[in-house]
C-alpha cells in the first residue's frame, strides 16, 4: 500500500453518504471497543458477505460489505486518537481496500457500474497501483460503455 495511502477519500465519501438508514452502524459501533476487536468483528462481517457472494447472493453481500465499509469508517475517525490506531492503521487500511474491492465485484454482478467504478477510484485515490481496483474498474467501464452502446443502437 505505501506510505502514501491515505484513508482520507474513502473516510470522507463514506461518511458523506451515512444515512437514516445506517442506523445499525450506530448499533455494531457499541459491538466493540478497540481496534483489535474491530478488525476481528469486521473480519467476520466480511467472511460472512463473501460466503454469500460465493452463494450468488450479491445483493445481500453487496449490502453487509457497504455496511461493513460504512462502519469501519465511523469506527476508524473515533479511535485516530486512539494508541493502538498506529499499530492497527495497516490491518484497517488493508480491511477498507478489501470491502471496497468486494462492493466492486457485487456491484458488477448486479450491474451497478456507477457504484464499482467509484469504489475502485476511492481505492486508487490511495493507491495508484492497486491492479485489482485497476481491473475492476476496467470492467465496470466496459461493461458500462457496452449498455451505453446498446442503448444507442
Amino acid at each position: 500500500m505505501g506510505k502514501s495511502s491515505s484513508l482520507g477519500p474513502i473516510l470522507l465519501h463514506h461518511l458523506d453518504h451515512l444515512g437514516e438508514d445506517d442506523c445499525d452502524v450506530e448499533e455494531m459501533f457499541e459491538k466493540t471497543n478497540s481496534p483489535e476487536e474491530t478488525i476481528s468483528y469486521m473480519t467476520a462481517l466480511k467472511d460472512e458477505a463473501n460466503a454469500l457472494f460465493k452463494l450468488k447472493n450479491f445483493s445481500t453481500a453487496f449490502v453487509m460489505y457497504n455496511k461493513g465499509i460504512k462502519y469501519l469508517c465511523v469506527i476508524i475517525c473515533v479511535i485516530s486518537d486512539d494508541s493502538h490506531m498506529c499499530e492497527a492503521n495497516l490491518e484497517l487500511k488493508g480491511l477498507a481496500f478489501s470491502l471496497l474491492l468486494n462492493i466492486a465485484a457485487s456491484a458488477i454482478k448486479l450491474n451497478k457500474f456507477s457504484e464499482a467504478i467509484t469504489s475502485c477510484s476511492l481505492i486508487l485515490e490511495s493507491n495508484k497501483r492497486n491492479v485489482n481496483a485497476l481491473f475492476r474498474r476496467g470492467i465496470a467501464l466496459e461493461k458500462a460503455y457496452d449498455d451505453f452502446k446498446s442503448a444507442k443502437d
